[in-house]
């Protein structure tokens, strides 16, 4: 009695977990890992990063320059009157400053005690503060900031393709999951049901065989639907363990540890027929790819005019602005700030030009032939896309009629199957040879699989066609 009671906890919770799992649709799988996988999430991080390219470019109008700030040790300069003037008051003394200290010393320290000399020599009195701001205004660059910005703006183009192609290649494969976990189920229930018939025919004839001195077996037939049942046994346990990956690819693409597709069968995607002269045309505007190209040669392009205008100066407002401040110097005849020791500023028109011209060229010279690369490049790359859309569409187009061939095959086999079947849940002895249970059976299960493979294939060949056309 515990045992029973173990066994029908585990059940319980196994068909717990079975209620929980996450039995998605393919709209609902596509929509889970275009929305969440990370491919697909990486590059949109990257169309990000070129967006912002773009904005770097587009701020490059915007005012540069440097901003600095120190501080330093300051020494005691204070004023020496030239009047002869001397007063304890600071703010009469500072007023009547016409010179410091400092002249004395360099005049060889007259009138300085040692003490002050050690003084201005090492500053340890004060401190010295400076603020000092440059800034440059373009005004006219010959296209620089214009290419940067053109440039950046192909990158755009560019991420947005690799979004695109990111999503496609994760579509065939959502795809792929789940028309192939259809299929390894299918094909697993109809092997199951093949061996569970021979596993009856195989008794039946056993049972017969022994049972009658006459009887229309002999041991050679025997063997052969044994030799049969052993035959879908091993293949079972292929098609079992491509479930197994299957179910675990299923978990890895959706990141879901509970992802299952749902009960539907395994059917034929419903496709309008078209030329393929409808794909090559819908590859060259929609496809990822193609438009990563044009994308490229944009990007090129605007590379050459950079390289071009690298030759030619730029024109900006240059302006500063410095102050500095020492409260343990006194400044000779201030009169406003006593202790600024600095302030100034400018504004000037100012032209920029380069030269090392050979250098420029020459870098021109290179974005030129990468230009011309990239041009035919994307030429060949054209031409190999028509390639894959023209074996794509003949792929499908094969996959298709195959599927309607193995489905009339299909249909004239079970015919055949359910008469020998019949005849067997009879007892009817069959008039023809005694193979014909084996060749029934194994014709039959033969094209059923073959006729779900030939499914398979269709779907996934219509979603290649898909996928190399950019077109739904």
């Amino acid at each position: 009695m515990r045992r029973l009671a173990v066994v029908a906890a585990a059940l319980s919770l196994f068909s717990a977990g079975e209620a929980h799992a996450a039995r998605y649709t393919l709209e609902q799988l596509i929509a889970k890992v275009t929305a969440e996988y990370p491919g697909v999430l990486a590059a949109r991080e990257s169309l990000e990063s070129a967006r912002a390219q773009l904005s770097q470019a587009q701020r490059s109008w915007a005012p540069s320059g440097d901003i600095n700030f120190w501080m330093t040790g300051a020494g005691n300069v204070r004023c020496a009157d030239a009047k002869g003037y001397s007063s304890p008051d600071k703010a009469t003394r500072e007023a009547n400053c016409i010179t410091t200290n400092v002249v004395d010393l360099h005049g060889g320290g007259a009138g300085l005690s040692l003490a002050d000399q050690l003084d201005n020599i090492a500053p340890t009195h004060g401190i010295a503060l400076n603020f000092s701001l440059s800034m440059l205004q373009p005004l006219y660059t010959f296209g620089k900031l214009e290419a940067a910005a053109g440039a950046a703006k192909a990158g755009i183009d560019a991420a947005k393709g690799a979004v695109d192609a990111a999503k496609a290649d994760v579509i065939v494969n959502a795809i792929r999951a789940y028309w192939g976990l259809k299929w390894a189920r299918a094909a697993r229930d109809v092997l199951e049901e093949g061996i569970t018939k021979l596993k009856e025919w195989v008794t039946k004839v056993e049972d017969e065989m022994e049972s009658s001195n006459k009887s229309n077996y002999t041991e050679a037939d025997l063997a052969r639907l044994k030799v049969a049942l052993d035959n879908a046994e091993v293949v079972l346990l292929d098609i079992k363990r491509g479930l197994a990956v299957a179910v675990t690819g299923m978990k890895v693409l959706t990141g879901d540890p509970q992802a299952d597709v749902d009960e539907g069968e395994l059917d034929l995607t419903e496709a309008t027929p078209r030329p393929v002269e409808y794909y090559e045309d819908a590859a060259r505007m929609h496809r990822p790819e193609a438009r990563m190209l044009d994308a490229g040669a944009q990007a090129a392009h605007w590379w050459k005019r950079w390289k071009f205008s690298e030759m030619l100066p730029d024109i900006g407002i240059a302006s500063s602005f410095s102050y500095g401040y020492a409260p343990s110097v006194d400044n000779p005849a201030n009169g406003f700030l006593a202790h600024a020791n600095t302030l100034g500023a400018s504004f000037a028109l100012v032209a920029h030009s380069p030269l090392d011209f050979g250098v420029r060229l020459g870098r021109l010279a290179q974005a030129a032939a990468d230009e011309r690369a990239f041009r035919e490049r994307r030429r060949q790359a054209l031409g190999g896309i028509s390639i894959e859309i023209n074996k794509a569409y003949a792929d499908y187009e094969e996959a298709r009629q195959r599927e309607k061939t193995l489905g009339h095959g299909e249909k004239v086999a079970r015919g055949w199957y359910n008469i020998v079947d019949r005849n067997m849940s009879q007892g009817i002895t069959i008039s023809t040879d005694s193979r014909e249970l084996t060749d029934a059976a194994r014709t039959y299960f033969d094209f059923r699989i073959r006729h779900l493979q030939a499914i398979l294939d269709t779907n996934m060949a219509l979603s290649a066609l898909h996928r190399v056309t950019g077109v739904e």
